[in-house]
């Protein structure tokens, strides 16, 4: 080869490669790749060199080493359940422009367990790092003759990667409370070339049956199970096995609709209840128990570990260690995959979850379980002031309750400035203009610092009626009356995140003063099942399920 190109050999499952650096390189070619052979044998057999020795690997690597890449995998620590596999050596090669070639060749312990049924059981493997699905594609066996232990699996697929994207401009939205699958997009699409797949598995589509094509504005009855993700993959007539999503979704159930939860205050201890009809993984379901205030051990472990795989209606989980003030929540997560790196895509998993700030985001959740102390408090907004009192069938010490500000100083009227003992309807009054936060704490003997036992923000009164347009894909969002609102201290919501501009606070930069008939709209990737505006962080108004 000529100055300043690399040359590879292969020879014995070893791969050498060498660079031509010199114009006085004249030595045989032959000669030279025989003394990287011999070098490349004598790192390998050196065990302190970290190099993987040839000798059991090398049956694997000869059958696939010509592949453009190469990549071997240790095993068996690597291969749950195939205790019987030795080696898995994985080779690729495009054979044309969008066409990669994949083989394996996988060494078994034995020649009894080098079967095509087991090198199928190998490569199937969900969420492995050969990539979901290897099994669901045309693949050819064919056991070693030189060498029964090893099977060669070979196939080829179009990489989307490198394939052009013929895909229709095409897309699809569930509405009607998900009972209705519409086509949204700006083109017809031949039925033929769509599959409808639920949880990655190919189902019956409503469309089945049709030949005319699905026009934009066409729709369909459908019926999902709660937390299931719903597919429709369009199929390239001209790249045969090249499939491109054309829409994705998680049917979505607020969580809160799905457990009920009772606390025992003596045994400390909350009682989670499924309550939907249907079965459900159970390896979606994060349970967590966060402590009163921030302070304290959290909990936080997946539900499978508790109740087994499934999810059955009826089954109930028990939360032990809960105080009053304490929090209980359940996050739903669905992981899958999306893309695997054996087929040009990139390797990796997509994470997309219900009721968090987008997909893999910051997690948040529908249910919520917050155990009430036996007493608490009620607020009454008053002009710059605030009334706040006590709700309790208990009498207790009026030390238990200490308010202040969040963020300015003076000093609030405190309960101990009226009252020795709270009884139900005991009340103070304190200065609270709108935008001010009160924290209320309660002494903690031993601690250097009171518990934190809430908040209340002043917000002010303001009415807002919102509304989705599924076919624009946009939230409108009007101020329905009451007082005029500062712009810069507003800020719009959705659950999950939806809002396609990076600015949550529409209003910002419009106007003095949001007053009464002002309008603001804002475009969405999907639709979302709560919208909230904020004044400050807190809630103003709230709008669930269109």
């Amino acid at each position: 080869f000529g100055l300043g190109e690399t040359g590879v050999h292969v020879e014995d499952g070893l791969v050498v490669a060498a660079e031509h650096t010199s114009e006085e390189d004249t030595q045989d070619e032959s000669d030279a790749w025989k003394a990287g052979i011999s070098r490349a044998r004598k790192i390998a057999g050196d065990s302190g060199t970290g190099w993987i020795s040839p000798m059991s690997s090398s049956p694997a690597l000869c059958p696939v080493v010509n592949n453009g890449l190469v990549r071997l995998i240790a095993a068996p620590h690597t291969l749950d359940n195939f205790a019987d596999v030795e080696t898995v050596v994985i080779g690729q090669q495009m054979i044309d422009d969008h066409t990669l070639k994949t083989q394996y060749a996988v060494r078994f312990s034995s020649a009894d367990a080098a079967t095509e049924s087991q090198t199928k059981a190998v490569l199937s493997r969900p969420n492995s790092q050969f990539g979901y699905g290897v099994g669901s594609v045309d693949i050819s066996y064919k056991i070693k003759p030189t060498d029964e232990r090893t099977v060669i699996a070979t196939f080829s697929r179009v990489s989307p990667r490198l394939a052009p994207d013929n895909s229709p401009d095409v897309s699809f939205s569930l509405q009607d409370d998900r009972t209705t699958l519409a086509q949204t997009g700006n083109e017809p699409v031949a039925p033929a070339n769509l599959e409808l797949r639920v949880d990655r598995e190919r189902r019956t589509p409503p469309w089945a049956g049709r030949e005319s094509p699905i026009t934009p504005g066409t729709s369909f009855a459908v019926e999902f199970d709660p937390f299931r993700l719903v597919e429709i993959v369009w199929t390239d007539p001209e790249y045969d096995g090249l499939k491109r999503p054309l829409f994705r979704e998680l049917i979505r159930t607020p969580t809160a609709d799905v457990f009920e939860s009772t606390y025992d205050p003596d045994a400390e201890t909350v009682t989670i209840e499924y309550t939907l009809a249907t079965k459900t993984r159970a390896e979606w379901f994060t349970v967590k128990r966060s402590p009163l205030g921030g302070n304290g051990e959290q909990m936080r472990r997946e539900l499978e570990s508790s109740v087994g795989e499934t999810l059955t209606p009826g089954e109930s989980l028990q939360i032990d260690n809960v105080n009053y003030g304490d929090q209980v929540e359940m996050d739903v997560i669905y992981q899958y995959q999306l893309s695997s790196g054996l087929f040009g895509t990139g390797a990796g998993t997509t994470a997309s979850s219900i009721g968090s700030h987008g997909a893999g985001g910051d997690s948040t959740c529908d249910f919520r379980f917050s155990v009430d102390p036996p007493s608490k408090l009620s607020f009454q907004n008053g002009d710059s002031t605030v009334t706040i009192t006590y709700r309790g069938n208990e009498t207790v010490p009026a030390e238990s309750y200490r308010s202040r500000y969040k963020s300015r100083v003076g000093n609030l009227t405190q309960f101990t400035d009226r009252y020795d003992q709270l009884t139900n309807g005991d009340a103070v009054t304190v200065d609270a203009a709108v935008g001010d936060q009160l924290i209320f704490e309660r002494p903690a003997p031993g601690q250097s610092t009171p518990a934190y036992l809430g908040s209340y923000l002043v917000v002010p009164e303001a009415n807002f009626d919102i509304c989705y347009d599924a076919g624009a894909k946009e939230i409108t969002v009007t101020h329905a009356g009451g007082s005029p609102l500062d712009p810069d201290q507003l800020a719009l919501d959705t659950r999950p995140s939806a809002i396609l501009s990076d600015e949550t606070n529409p209003w910002s930069g419009q106007s003095d003063a949001v007053k009464s008939g002002d309008v603001v709209t804002v475009a969405v990737d999907r639709e979302p099942y709560a919208v909230r505006v904020l004044f400050n962080g807190g809630v103003i108004a709230t709008i669930r399920e269109f």
